[in-house]
């Protein structure tokens, strides 16, 4: 019996033996193997990382004024429980937050009463809108690890449009990440993002940060500043005037553009309707759509001018023949071509665009192809491929989106009587505003110059980098060009742009009226002008797109493009008498 005890006591032994060994051995574990993990569990427990924005670069038109800017902005945000320690009473807590809602009530936008409320809940509350006044910003940082150290910091940015209307469809907007949505934002965004950054920082066991130096830090990179070639002055001009002709006619939508000649740079770039880029309540997709690069229209009798210098460039006519412009020449195979001005006579090239007769364009280009093969595309190569070097049907290329390339009939179904006696006047052919604007401008000195929306930017480096010279090549010769725009002056003096005559200032003009692609029973009038006549300093092109009140350009566009020279050219040094 006492041998069977001695066994039992061993055994008990020998178990007690194992235990105190496993116990031993997993006290090694936690002290060695464990205590690496333990401590980066704890280093994750209270290290946070903060986003750091990168700021959008500027827009500034081309005398330094902003058009578009990015604010940084300081959003507060609170964990009520934090803001209730257990070890303080509760109404030292009720001060805490009284004291709290009193330092942010005059930035972020909300009453005190309210922000109180708001922090003695259960759940996560955002503290009113994000500040973004420099002097509310650095004051509530100044708090940051002292009594605000309780909430929630978070830096973001916001854009901001000063100049409201002015120039918003073009500029565009961002959306709530400050990405480029539409506009000059949308298509300058390689140029105006930047990337963000971050900080990291160390928290205490109730979230409060803790002022600690030598923590990692990866600086924003911020966008580049962008200077436009937009006057922001000559852009209110025209968009002051597009609204009041879409008043007046009770127009679908009006358009301009303004170039400076010798350049080709674009001085302005108005669609009406327009937008207020900072009020993203009120964006209709009509205010969206930027008209002179988007839309497309036929451009009419504006178009002629282009053609008779096309004529002469091409040696289809010489300068003192004169052209059959009876009504009868105007009866084709299969179809009729008539003159809103008829004059039922031979008519001197100056006359047919004085008189901006169909039929005179019309048959000076029939004359190079031969009645008996109607479809001679040799014959009528030359003028398509003059078009072509005009710029129509293809993109300018300026930093928008969704920019339309116009449309020129394909050479293969050029016919004589059709597409080439049309095209004479603007017929069969869509061109966008921004490329009649370009082409109109080669009639200055035969140069036909790519337009232009950028003048330069600001680089990482601080460097100011110039926009290379816009592309250019000869359409025409120089003799050429003054005599059609001697001729588009007489038009304004004597002919159906009288509308657009100034006082003191000579004007080359040219009205156009057209069917609307869209609704066959409307029409868009445009109208397209030189300013000075003798030596151009800029070109004008204005469109009123289905007009309720007006027959004629000659009642819509045409005192809209005389009202918008009248305020441009005194600006521009040309006082109007």
């Amino acid at each position: 019996m006492i041998r069977n005890q001695r066994r039992r006591v061993l055994g008990i032994a020998l178990l007690l033996g194992v235990g105190l060994l496993v116990g031993a051995a997993r006290v090694v574990t936690l002290s060695t193997f464990d205590n690496a993990r333990l401590a980066a569990a704890s280093e994750g427990q209270s290290l946070r990382r903060e986003h750091l924005p990168a700021r959008r670069g500027s827009l500034r038109d081309r005398h330094g004024r902003l058009l578009a800017s990015s604010v940084e902005t300081l959003e507060l945000a609170a964990w009520p429980p934090n803001l209730k320690p257990a070890h303080k009473t509760s109404g030292q807590n009720a001060e805490r937050i009284r004291a709290i809602a009193q330092t942010l009530a005059p930035w972020v936008g909300v009453p005190a009463d309210e922000l109180r409320a708001g922090m003695v809940g259960e759940r996560n509350v955002v503290l009113g809108s994000p500040v973004s006044a420099p002097d509310g910003i650095e004051l509530l940082r100044a708090k940051r690890l002292t009594e605000l150290r309780q909430l929630d910091f978070s830096t973001g940015m916001a854009r901001r449009y000063p100049w409201g209307v002015a120039a918003g469809n073009l500029l565009g907007f961002v959306n709530a990440e400050q990405q480029g949505v539409a506009g000059l934002e949308q298509g300058l965004s390689m140029l105006l993002s930047g990337e963000d950054g971050a900080r990291r920082y160390r928290v205490d066991q109730r979230g409060r940060e803790i002022a600690e130096d030598g923590l990692p830090v990866l600086p924003p990179m911020h966008g580049l500043d962008v200077v436009l070639t937009l006057d922001v002055a000559l852009q209110q001009m025209l968009e002051q005037e597009l609204v009041r002709v879409c008043a007046e006619q009770e127009a679908r939508r009006a358009f301009a553009v303004l170039l400076d000649t010798r350049s080709a740079e674009v001085l302005a770039l108005a669609s009406v309707p327009g937008l207020n880029p900072d009020d993203s309540s009120d964006r209709p997709r009509d205010s969206v759509i930027i008209g002179p690069v988007q839309e497309i229209y036929p451009p009419g009798s504006t178009f002629k001018p282009l053609m008779m210098a096309a004529a002469l460039e091409l040696g289809i006519i010489s300068a003192d023949e004169s052209v059959d412009c009876r009504a009868e020449r105007g009866v084709l195979p299969g179809r009729r071509i008539r003159d809103t001005h008829p004059q039922d006579r031979w008519l001197s090239l100056e006359e047919v665009i004085v008189h901006s007769s169909n039929i005179g364009m019309a048959n000076i280009f029939m004359s190079l192809v031969s009645p008996d093969t109607p479809r001679d595309r040799e014959a009528m190569a030359p003028v398509r491929e003059l078009l072509v070097r005009l710029g129509f049907g293809a993109r300018i290329g300026v930093p928008l989106p969704a920019e339309a390339p116009g449309m020129i009939t394909p050479l293969e179904r050029w016919h004589r009587t059709w597409t080439l006696a049309s095209v004479t006047y603007g017929q069969e052919i869509s061109v966008t505003a921004l490329q009649m604007a370009a082409a109109v401008n080669s009639l200055s000195d035969g140069i036909w110059r790519r337009p232009s929306l950028v003048k330069g930017h600001w680089s990482a480096l601080g460097e100011y980098v110039e926009t290379p010279p816009a592309d250019e090549r000869v359409v025409f010769a120089s003799r050429h060009v003054e005599l059609v725009r001697g001729w588009m002056a007489r038009a304004v003096a004597e002919g159906s742009c009288r509308e657009v005559k100034l006082p003191g200032v000579a004007v080359a003009g040219k009205t156009g009226t057209a069917d609307s692609e869209v609704d066959l029973t409307r029409e868009i009038h445009s109208y397209a002008a030189l300013a000075p006549a003798e030596d151009p300093e800029v070109t004008l092109v204005v469109v009123v797109s289905e007009p309720a009140h007006a027959r004629y350009s000659s009642q819509s566009a045409a005192p809209a493009a005389g009202r918008i020279l009248a305020r441009v050219l005194p600006y521009l040094g040309h006082p109007v008498q």
